[in-house]
């Protein structure tokens, strides 16, 4: 009886016990333990998350044979993941690929395969290469699977993309990545998925803020076709939770970002802790931006501070519309603008500090 998987607790790109591929991005695995070929498909599949290897170029049948090598014995030969098959050249491997790469034992393709006929790695240095063998017989296996990718990404910028690990590799199942998007304060995220090829089990959850305690904005499965996803601060975080049941098989997705001005039709901003003291040395940005053929209307209801150190300035473009510092003699003060853009810059010294200001502001049809 094969023993279960007390080995896959290992490092974060392969499992302990497997040896790590770095240009391959794949890990593998050599049993020492003898089983039939179709134990050793099982273990592969379901106890290693993988599958009983397929070798695609002399690149990688040259690491397989180190990794045999390695082995206590290494005169025991070992499953491989190829099959007899009905048609010319008469076999394929396990996940039905065509097989491009071949190293037969002295050189020499099998003839008269039957359905009981599979293959097997020899490698002593006077036969080494594939060979047939009875499927029944209990021999090593070499399983081979994906990097395992856990990744707590943090991304910054006003422009990027994200990709499920390793993409356009087929991720590694269970895997649980999380992407946490900043982009300059003021600003909202925009996030647009390009690309979605993900297995039934598989979720991905987008929060609107820094983690994954924040509210949830959509939750994405392989059945969705998502839109546009817009954040209401400057954070968004994608969580990728892959199923169990995916085998390797599902490329994954990609998606990208930008940062952009929301468009609304009224808000607010206060300094903050209003109305106890602000802090020193604040620098607050906020872009304001309305519909097209709109202006706005800002309305300032309150306003204390350290004259000439702690100011509040609206700005269009490169003219002031509003500068304050100090106390303002008569309130409510409102000022308008026919721009549908502008930009609200609140910052404080190092010393003295006070209520601060409530300021708010709505469209107006020019």
């Amino acid at each position: 009886m094969i023993r279960s998987k007390q080995f896959l607790d290992g490092n974060p790109m392969c499992p302990l016990g497997w040896y790590y591929a770095k240009d391959l991005q794949q890990c593998y695995f050599v049993s020492q333990e003898l089983t039939t070929f179709a134990n050793a498909c099982n273990y592969c599949g379901d106890e290693a998350e993988g599958e009983l290897v397929s070798i695609y170029s002399k690149h990688e049948y040259d690491f397989v044979a180190f990794v045999l090598q390695q082995q206590e014995d290494d005169t025991i030969p070992a499953w491989i993941g190829l099959r007899t098959y009905d048609y010319a050249p008469y076999y394929r491997w396990i996940d039905h690929s065509k097989v491009n790469f071949t190293h037969w034992v002295n050189g020499t393709s099998p003839i008269n395969t039957t359905a009981d006929s599979c293959f097997a790695f020899y490698n002593d240095e006077a036969n080494e290469g594939w060979f047939t063998a009875d499927c029944n017989n209990a021999i090593k296996f070499i399983c081979k699977r994906h990097v395992a990718y856990d990744d707590d990404i943090n991304v910054n910028g006003t422009t990027g993309s994200i990709t499920s690990p390793g993409y356009p590799i087929p991720y590694e199942p269970g895997v649980i990545s999380v992407y946490r998007i900043s982009v300059p304060s003021g600003y909202v995220v925009d996030l647009t998925f390009g690309f979605l090829a993900i297995d039934n089990g598989t979720l991905i959850h987008v929060y609107d803020g820094p983690g994954t305690n924040a509210s949830i904005l959509e939750t994405i499965n392989s059945t969705t076709s998502p839109n546009m996803i817009q954040s209401t601060s400057n954070q968004i975080t994608v969580e990728f939770i892959a199923g169990d049941q995916g085998g390797g098989r599902y490329i994954g997705w990609s998606a990208k970002f930008e940062a952009i001005i929301p468009i609304t039709v009224s808000g607010g901003m206060t300094s903050p802790n209003y109305p106890s003291n602000y802090a020193n040395n604040d620098s607050i940005f906020k872009y304001v931006h309305v519909p097209d053929n709109f202006g706005i209307i800002f309305t300032l209801w309150d306003f204390k501070s350290e004259s000439q150190k702690d100011i509040l300035q609206i700005a269009i473009g490169n003219s002031t519309l509003l500068n304050c510092s100090g106390t303002i003699q008569h309130l409510p003060y409102t000022n308008r603008t026919s721009s549908n853009v502008a930009n609200i810059t609140w910052t404080t010294n190092e010393s003295v500090t006070d209520r601060g200001f409530n300021l708010t502001w709505v469209a107006d049809l020019n």
